[in-house]
């Protein structure tokens, strides 16, 4: 367990993927930040750990540059840079001598011996929200030949074990789960191994310094925090549980450790939501009075845009668990309506007296999606191999704030990593609109929903 804790950079923006050098003396590291005249760009920065003077490496480049890596020896620096149609990216320890690997890739790990990159083909921001499907490719430093490291699916933010004999990254199922894997980083010598394959958002793998361990960060204890899970390097297999390691902030993740296993640096994050109220003049569409706070604590929101037509109630979600929620304009009634290992998203709120009607989209495994209160099962086998279901139900709730049962409307089928849209009350609000590809689901035969 860690022993010290101790704040590495106070520069203002956010800072992000940290990276610490082979002796672990050293801190790479990404601001965001606007310079003099121009939009926001992303640098990658160096820091002596304990120091206070950090030093741009890509001052001079316009585009972005990110997710930076050193090299086992600590004397080079692989990142992902948007200059020049984007790429992965090779420079001196200092900023020096910058080349190009790629035309393509993120999230750069280097093989221990430093003669090969490992990258994903896929960007992404956070873990909860990202689409596409990444494939790892391996690219010799070198001579610039590439191979493709087989995962039979979805693959990012690859990390290379310490003594090469495997690859760990994680990955988002036909189902939509974020779960670790490991694979053979020599090709034909295995399949992939699932390290984890539960309901929590699990991501940024880090094997420890001799390779006995993979660290991870994951939201399986409430909050997202990091994870330790022993592991058997040359074959993947998991060796015990996971264990926490309690950090002290709200957030932690994009965590890095030194070659000799001491150190361990990641990005801590402390966010608090508030919902606030303010009264609009439309004709000038500017306030006409100074906003008024309706919810301020701990919950970081999701999506808060649901209000009832009357202005009466919020309904919101939040991040990480992704619950859902809802208070009264005012401030009072807040209440949970959801508390399961279902991602609740997309509230739309009507009304039908004398009771608030709410919708949402429930997102879960296959088979036996359920409704947010477990009351309702999608039919055996619905959405067929590699599609996911997402259920629009339908809930009610008293003027005292218990929730009603849900009944469902539709499952919508469509792969996990594609974005959607949510659904909405027709006009008349008697009707539901969904997007084309939602089908309504009976007991028995499913049929396409027709025009709202």
């Amino acid at each position: 367990m860690p022993e010290a804790f101790t704040r590495l950079t106070n520069l203002p923006g956010p800072e992000r993927w940290p990276k610490l050098a082979p002796d672990g003396r050293t801190l790479a590291f990404v601001r965001t930040a606007a310079r003099p005249g121009g939009k926001p760009t992303a640098d990658i920065f160096i820091q002596r750990v304990g120091g206070g003077n950090a030093i741009d490496l890509t001052p001079d480049a316009p585009e972005e540059d990110t997710q930076p890596a050193f090299s086992p020896d600590g004397s080079r620096i692989a990142f992902r840079s948007e200059r020049a149609g984007g790429g992965v990216f090779v420079m001196g320890s200092t900023g020096e001598s910058v080349k190009r690997l790629t035309d393509f890739g993120f999230n750069p790990s280097w093989s221990p011996d430093g003669r090969e990159v490992v990258v994903s083909t896929v960007r992404w921001g956070e873990a909860v929200s990202r689409v596409g499907e990444g494939e790892l490719w391996a690219i010799d430093v070198t001579s610039g030949a590439r191979r493709r490291i087989e995962t039979a699916g979805d693959a990012v933010q690859p990390s290379w074990s310490p003594h090469g004999h495997r690859i760990a990254y994680w990955s988002v199922s036909d189902d939509g789960q974020r779960d670790i894997f490991t694979v053979p980083a020599a090709s034909g010598e295995g399949p992939p191994v699932a390290v984890t394959t539960d309901p929590a958002v699990d991501w940024d793998p880090a094997w420890s310094a001799y390779g006995g361990s993979l660290y991870f960060s994951s939201d399986r204890g409430g909050t997202m925090n990091l994870w330790r899970v022993p592991i058997d390097e040359r074959k993947g297999t998991r060796l015990g549980p996971p264990e926490p390691l309690t950090m002290p902030v709200g957030w932690a993740g994009h965590l890095s450790l030194s070659a000799d296993g001491r150190s361990l640096a990641f990005v801590g994050q402390e966010v608090r939501t508030t919902l606030m109220r303010a009264a609009l003049d439309p004709a000038r569409g500017v306030l006409s009075a100074p906003p008024e706070v309706v919810l301020r604590g701990s919950l970081e929101v999701r999506e808060a845009g649901a209000i009832s037509p009357d202005g009466s109630q919020v309904a919101f979600t939040t991040q990480g668990r992704e619950d859902l929620f809802v208070v009264r304009a005012d401030g009072t009634g807040f209440r949970q309506l959801t508390e399961d290992a279902f991602r609740d998203r997309g509230p739309v709120l009507g009304v039908r007296r004398p009771a608030h009607r709410l919708l949402l989209e429930s997102r879960g495994r296959l088979p036996g999606v359920h409704d947010p209160l477990g009351r309702q099962r999608a039919p055996a086998g619905f959405g067929g191999p590699g599609r996911s279901v997402v259920s629009a139900f339908v809930a009610g709730w008293l003027r005292d704030g218990r929730l009603r049962p849900g009944r469902r409307l539709a499952h919508r089928c469509r792969s996990a990593r594609q974005r959607g849209g949510r659904p909405t009350p027709a006009p008349d609000r008697r009707r539901i609109r969904l997007l084309p590809d939602v089908v309504v689901a009976g007991w028995t035969e499913p049929r396409r929903l027709g025009p709202a």
